[in-house]
């Protein structure tokens, strides 16, 4: 399947296309396989697939999952999963490659609309360039939404803007949560300023407010993915870290707390704020 054209419906927004919040109801949990090349585990591969077939065999205990894997590493993703006890009549292997294993990040955004139409759904297939360009390779992560889409027969849409999953959060009433470390930033979209950036997510996602947050934890190689800083659980109620006062990222949670506390909805209210302690 080809990469639609904007012209083909207009832009996804215009279309009625909308980014549903995380409780919408949802038919899968997506993941990427991990592979022993990658450089998300410094510290050794030795055990990783098995915490990873048991991530898998918890999920397929309520629902579906479809796990990108290599052709090459099907059978031994198989043996783990059976090895593990995951319900393996919940599990699709779609034969996708991917460099490291945070699909949340490299994988489509899926938009939906309200239509008698069969094109309900709409895969958004944003550029990917490992967190600012930090790890090569990101080829094979690169391409992982619009093949995801072709696995499900879904059209796929390219926004020709650097974004990762994790740094987009949205409570389903026209609010995103972002941060300017990672799509405002040269590593990302040097070629963009802060209002193309947002007349991109408006005109994809259906969004109409854009709240940007600054915040960082030391170590962090997203850049600040806010959905390790601020995450809606309703569309009014944002749940946010809390550290302890000796953390080191302690000074950088008060000033992103302050921050939330100073955002308004669609009616011009605060939203409710809620600190949940920082692992």
């Amino acid at each position: 399947m080809a990469r639609l054209s904007q012209t083909y419906f207009g832009l996804p927004a215009q279309a009625g296309f909308r980014l549903p919040p995380e409780w919408a109801p949802h038919a899968a949990t997506w993941l990427s396989w991990p592979r022993p090349e990658g450089i998300s585990f410094p510290y050794g591969f030795q055990g990783i697939p098995e915490a990873f077939a048991a991530l898998v065999t918890a999920i397929t205990q309520w629902e579906p999952v479809i796990l990108n894997a290599s052709a090459a590493a099907e059978v031994e993703v198989r043996r783990h999963l059976t090895r593990a006890g995951a319900r393996m009549d919940r599990v699709r292997l779609a034969p996708i490659p991917a460099d490291e294993p945070w699909c949340r990040d490299h994988g489509p955004t899926f938009l939906l609309r309200n239509t008698r139409s069969p094109l309900r759904k709409l895969a958004i297939d944003w550029e990917f360039n490992a967190w600012g360009g930090k790890y090569a390779p990101w080829e094979a992560d690169n391409a992982v939404a619009h093949r995801a889409a072709q696995f499900l027969g879904v059209p796929s849409h390219h926004v020709d803007l650097v974004a990762e999953g994790g740094a987009l959060e949205v409570n389903g009433q026209g609010d995103l949560l972002t941060t300017r470390g990672c799509l405002d930033a040269d590593t990302r979209n040097p070629q963009l300023n802060q209002s193309q950036i947002e007349a991109i997510l408006r005109n994809t996602l259906g969004v109409e407010r854009i709240h940007w947050l600054t915040g960082d934890l030391i170590g962090d190689d997203t850049d600040g993915h806010i959905d390790q800083l601020a995450r809606f659980i309703d569309s009014r109620t944002i749940l946010t870290s809390a550290p302890h006062p000796d953390d080191p990222n302690a000074a950088s949670f008060r000033s992103l707390r302050e921050q939330l506390m100073a955002l308004r909805d669609r009616d011009r209210r605060p939203f409710r704020i809620v600190d949940v302690p920082l692992p």
